[in-house]
């Protein structure tokens, strides 16, 4: 949800599992993204999403992925012991107009060949910049101005709540109405002896 206000943009994309019949959304940051833009300039034309994690997150979250197997990095091979069991592994996954493709540290884990002619992801901007690959966000504009507004709009709902909806302590309950108007502009009228005061 603060993808697009802190970075300018999102990554919003869609998996069809057809094994489960089913589309699965999927939601990636920029911060992992490198994106390729259509000869406009305007839409995406594919994207690389490229992160790291620890082998046995990997193997939790992709169930697919084999951690033991060492296809990922070469030098694995040859080094004595192999790799300590937490070493990142990268996850790599692809999308464009015809396949969408995931890699946990080389090893093919999903993928599936659509063919749709357009990319299953689609890069939502909070501000459109032109020639800019992940635009801008709320919080790169005039950032004063962002905490002025806060201040305001914090007092103004200070003030309605002391002015349009006021507390009274009653004096005197019995001297009042047996029902109270709790509504915005309400009058109490109370009996002689009994006060109020806010």
């Amino acid at each position: 949800a603060w993808y697009l206000p802190l970075m300018g943009d999102c990554f919003l994309g869609a998996y069809p599992d057809i094994e489960n019949n089913c589309i699965r959304p999927i939601i990636r940051s920029p911060e992992y993204a490198f994106p390729i833009q259509n000869w406009d300039g305007q839409t995406l034309d594919s994207v690389l999403f490229s992160w790291q994690t620890t082998k046995s997150k990997a193997a939790r979250a992709f169930p697919e992925y084999n951690p033991d197997a060492l296809t990922g990095n070469p030098l694995a091979r040859i080094m004595p012991g192999g790799r300590k069991k937490n070493d990142k592994v990268e996850i790599l996954e692809y999308s464009d107009g015809k396949e969408f493709a995931r890699w946990v540290d080389g090893q093919k884990v999903a993928g599936v060949e659509h063919n749709f002619q357009f990319n299953i992801f689609d890069q939502l901007a909070f501000i459109f910049v032109p020639d800019e690959p992940f635009n801008h966000g709320a919080v790169e504009q005039a950032i004063n101005l962002n905490e002025a507004e806060n201040v305001l709009r914090s007092l103004l709902l200070q003030a309605v709540i002391e002015n349009v909806f006021p507390r009274y302590v009653l004096i005197d309950p019995s001297k009042a109405p047996e029902e109270l108007d709790m509504s915005a502009g309400a009058v109490w009228g109370v009996a002689a002896g009994g006060d109020v005061k806010t």
